[in-house]
This record gives structure tokens, sequence and C-alpha cells, in this order.
């Protein structure tokens, strides 16, 4: 029978004591943020001198291995902060303290946090959507780390409540890697041009997007509406033909009929998930052709595509 026992060794001076950083600025507002910095730098000097000893009974042979925390601490965890500014001299002296007794603070965005990781793990099971899957199992990994954070600190401030996490991160891993390896992580690049008249646009953008794709070593697949874990959208925004008729004087024709186009595509990143738009941009051409409207609509969809390759290849890497 496998036996695990857990033996906690915490520094005795580091738990039921306040947390301070000291920090000096020439504003007010740059010592408090010196402060809160050194706030930062205190408690991951603290989570890392916290160890613990797992001794393992494993049909009577016993094994132990000291391991230390997840070191995750930053100032976007910190709550509860209070701040004792004072002017010395030209400059301004600050500390930034978390006293003991928040430690029920922590404890409570502990249990916000794994409850959430829980939440999102177990969407993350029902779900046919490899994109909302992907979504939903990088949601829950983040709130768990969140909450190893926030337990951290908590632990610092003296809590003694045990508060575990309904899901694991070797777990989360795992199932990401999975889609990894049946080839579903990717991004699924969506161009929203189904009209006969921009068929030839579309099939320039695949172009330039499978080229990008190839040099970049980008995983990127081009999909239809009805994938729904699209993730970077591309479409018209408007679209003007125009032509030209030729030009006569004195009965000699003097110039051929042009076929002018004015075209705005637009370049979309969203999430898969919330369907919240994290960045938009927007290019145009207006080109002229001898040859037809449809040529001209060529000419603008070459040249946006062209002027637009750098932004799309430094966008579409940064989603993969």
């Amino acid at each position: 029978m496998k036996k695990i026992i857990l033996f906690f060794m915490f520094c005795s001076f580091y738990l039921l004591a306040d947390i301070v950083g000291v920090g000096i600025g020439e504003t007010e507002i740059l010592a408090k943020k010196s402060a809160l910095d050194e706030l930062s730098q205190q408690i991951e000097v603290k989570v890392d001198s916290l160890f613990y000893t797992e001794e393992i009974n494993n049909n009577g042979i016993y094994s132990k291995n000291s391991v230390g925390t997840v070191n995750l601490i930053s100032s976007n965890f910190l709550i509860g902060v209070e701040y004792y500014v004072e002017k010395i001299g030209k400059n301004y002296s600050a500390k930034a303290v978390i006293l003991k007794d928040k430690a029920y603070f922590y404890e409570d965005k502990v249990r916000e946090a794994y409850n959430l990781s829980s939440q999102y793990y177990g969407r993350s099971t029902k779900t046919k959507s490899f994109g909302e899957k992907k979504s939903y199992l990088l949601a829950s990994l983040k709130e768990l780390k969140k909450g190893d954070s926030y337990k951290n600190i908590s632990l610092l401030l003296g809590s003694k409540k045990a508060i575990s996490p309904g899901v694991n991160e070797f777990t989360l891993n795992e199932e990401l890697q999975k889609l990894k390896n049946e080839n579903l992580d990717k991004l699924i690049v969506y161009i929203d041009l189904e009209e006969e008249k921009f068929l030839g646009v579309k099939n320039i953008i695949a172009k330039s997007i499978t080229q990008i794709s190839r040099e970049n070593n980008l995983d990127i697949v081009l999909g239809d509406k009805n994938y729904n874990n699209t993730t970077f959208q591309v479409r018209v925004v408007s679209y003007k033909e125009e032509v030209i008729p030729p030009f006569y004087y004195n009965n000699k024709k003097l110039s051929d009929t042009i076929y002018k186009s004015d075209l705005v595509l637009s370049f979309e990143l969203k999430d898969s998930l919330s369907g919240v738009v994290y960045e938009t941009f927007t290019y145009e051409n207006s080109s002229k052709s001898f040859q037809s409207p449809e040529d001209a609509l060529n000419l603008s969809s070459n040249r946006i595509m062209k002027e637009a390759k750098e932004k799309l290849t430094i966008s579409l890497g940064n989603i993969m």
C-alpha cells in the first residue's frame, strides 16, 4: 500500500508577520511604485524559502524529496496593500505593507480562483469545439496559477486553512498536449468573403496567409464560417467600383475605358471563446486597370496584402 505523508517546513520568522516593501522616488507615485516592486520581491524571496518534504512509503521503501513551491508572485496578485509615505528632502519615502490580518482576503481569492479553474475545466470536458476546449483549458490553467499565487501569500501571512484546487496543473497540461498531438492546436483563419465578386480577393488573401504561415512556421488553417473556433477574421469593410469612360477629343480617342477599384479590408483578432475583439486594423487601396473591374479589384487586393504582410505576420505570430 502506498502512503504519502507531507511535512511542511516553514520558517517561523516569515509566518504571522506583516510583509513590507520600502521604496524611494522623486514623486509620491514613483515612491509607491518602488515600494510595491520591493514588496513583490520580498514575497518572491519568502515564497522561495517555503519547502515541503514528501515522504513516500511504498511497500516498506521510503523516499524523500524536497520541492520548492511555485514562484508566480507579481504586483498583479497583491491586494489589501497599505501605503505610508513621507517626504525626505526632495524625495519621497514609501512603505507598502500587507498586514498579517489580511490573510482571509487571500483565502477568499484562493477559493475564487480555484473554483473558476474547476468550472472552466468542467466546461472543457463538455464542449465538442476544439477551439472552445483549448480556451477553457487555458482559462482553467490561468486561474489555477492565480490561486497558487494567492495561496502562497496567504501562507506567508499565517493562514492555516488547507485549500486545494479541484484540478491540478499536470491534468490541464496533459489535456492541452493531447490537442497538440491530435493536430487540433491550430490557428483558424476565416476569410469572410463569400460573395462571388470577392472570390478572387479571397484567393489572394488565402495565398498570402499561406505564404506567411510557411515562411514563419505558423500552424494556420484556412477555415470557413462553420468553424466556431475562428480566431482571426478577414472581411471587406467597403468596396466601390467606378468605370471611367474613354476620353475623346475632336472625335479622336485619347484614352481607353479605365476601371477603378476602391477597396478597404479589415483584419480582426478576437478571442474565440468570449468573442472579445483584441485588435482590429484596416488597409485600403485604390487601383486602376484597363482590363476589367475584376482586374482592378485584384490589383487593390494584392497591394493591400503586400502592405499588410508585416503587420499580419506579427499579429498571427503573437496568437500562436
